[in-house]
């Protein structure tokens, strides 16, 4: 149809706007009877697309993550915009949220925090709270830091100790009190006794040799 309205414009242009009018009013007059319609069966279209997702969740939830992959930078860039403009409007759900759902929340977190990505999380943002008490710069990601635990074969680089996942604390190179980041090339992962011996000396342990290979630490969570 457009090829046509294109053809009209350059053979016949007074034709061609005429019948381009005509198209753009059309579909000008369709797209305010959908809205009016959305606007007037909220109810039905939810209740419609909700029976859809349980029937077809997975292909649903296949599609989604397709568009997410091919659409990423896009759509990182459209959500952090959203967040920015509507940033009064997301907190305030957000604390109605909390509040009808204290307890909710409360047992997520408790279930959470006792699993092992959970008890990483918590290390890092603990580190995280830390450096930016001491404004200092960088940051890494739970896998990053389960990158230096493999490659130290779950033994602490100062003692040789063998140790659990969660055993291991974050510890930075150069300590922040020092003027130290808080990037991954900063940090390696020490069992609490070594940790504390070291305190705030600048000690690198034969672990962190590792990070010349960026196949490691090259992606994120």
């Amino acid at each position: 149809m457009f090829a046509q309205v294109v053809y009209f414009v350059r053979v016949y242009p007074t034709m061609g706007e005429v019948l381009y009018d005509k198209l753009l009013s059309r579909k000008l007059r369709k797209a305010k009877y959908a809205a009016k319609y959305r606007a007037c069966n909220k109810e039905k279209i939810a209740k419609r697309n909700a029976d859809y997702y349980a029937k077809n969740k997975e292909s649903c939830a296949k599609r989604s993550a397709e568009y997410y992959a091919k659409n990423k930078e896009s759509y990182a860039k459209r959500s952090a915009e959203y967040h920015i403009k509507h940033r009064t409007k997301l907190l305030q759900r957000h604390a109605e949220y909390r509040a009808k759902n204290k307890k909710k929340i409360s047992k997520y977190f408790s279930q959470y925090s006792k699993t092992l990505v959970g008890i990483i999380s918590n290390k890092r943002k603990c580190s995280k709270r830390r450096a930016l008490q001491r404004e200092a710069s960088g940051s890494f990601s739970a896998k990053e830091f389960l990158a230096l635990i493999d490659a130290c074969n779950h033994r602490c680089p100062a003692c040789g100790k063998q140790l659990e996942t969660k055993e291991f604390t974050v510890d930075h190179i150069i300590p922040l009190a020092r003027g130290g980041d808080n990037n991954i090339q900063n940090i390696q992962p020490l069992c609490m006794p070594c940790n504390a011996r070291k305190g705030t000396k600048a000690i690198t342990y034969p672990i962190q040799l590792q990070l010349l290979n960026p196949n490691l630490l090259s992606e994120r969570i």
